[in-house]
Parts: structure tokens; C-alpha cells; sequence
């Protein structure tokens, strides 16, 4: 009898069950395949993926390692705290003229 995932009767019958067989109550990593599908390997422990999905990485953990890490995502700034408080002060001041000008007298409607 030939050894296959389909077939794992021979395991059974030596004594070693399918250790990760779709009945494995065990956390599976998940992560998305380049096929599209699962992935179904066994998440490492105290981890949500597995080896090969980054399960084993620790990050960075110099200071510098954590810059150069975080300058890598960096795309446009458009949500850094700096831009979003100028973009918020510009409401405000926008605003401040608006009311200014109707209780001058000037119609603002266009």
C-alpha cells in the first residue's frame, strides 16, 4: 500500500497518526498563497504564521533597524501627525476668515 496524503492508513497502522491532517485542531497560519488559496502549514507557537510567512521573524530591534524599517513603508506623508495638524489648521484659519467676512457684511455664497 502506497503512501500518500490521501491515503494515511500506513502511518495509522504503525502508530503515527497524520500529525496535521484536516481534522488538526491546531492554529494554521492562513496567510494567502500566491496560488490564492490558505495557507495550511502549523502557525508557530505564540505566532499567527508559520515559518515560511514570516513566523520566525522577530523584526527589527536596533533603533536604527526600527528607522529603516519604518523609512521603507514611508510613501507620500499625507498621514503623518505633521500633515494632518497643518491640513487641520488650514480648516480652522479658512474658517476664521468665513466668519469674519459674513460678519463683515460679504456674501459668501456661490
Amino acid at each position: 500500500m502506497k503512501l500518500t496524503k490521501a491515503n494515511p492508513e500506513p502511518l495509522i497502522l504503525a502508530g503515527k497518526p497524520w500529525r496535521l491532517g484536516p481534522k488538526w485542531p491546531g492554529r494554521r497560519c492562513l496567510a494567502k498563497t500566491r496560488s490564492g488559496g490558505q495557507c495550511q502549514c502549523p502557525a508557530m507557537k505564540g505566532k499567527a504564521r508559520c515559518r515560511i510567512h514570516g513566523g520566525l521573524s522577530t523584526g527589527p530591534r536596533t533603533k536604527d533597524g526600527k528607522e529603516k524599517s519604518r523609512q521603507a513603508v514611508f510613501k507620500h506623508g499625507h498621514y503623518t501627525k505633521e500633515a494632518i495638524e497643518n491640513r487641520q489648521r488650514i480648516v480652522r484659519e479658512i474658517a476664521d476668515i468665513e466668519a469674519w467676512a459674513r460678519a463683515q457684511g460679504f456674501n459668501l455664497d456661490f
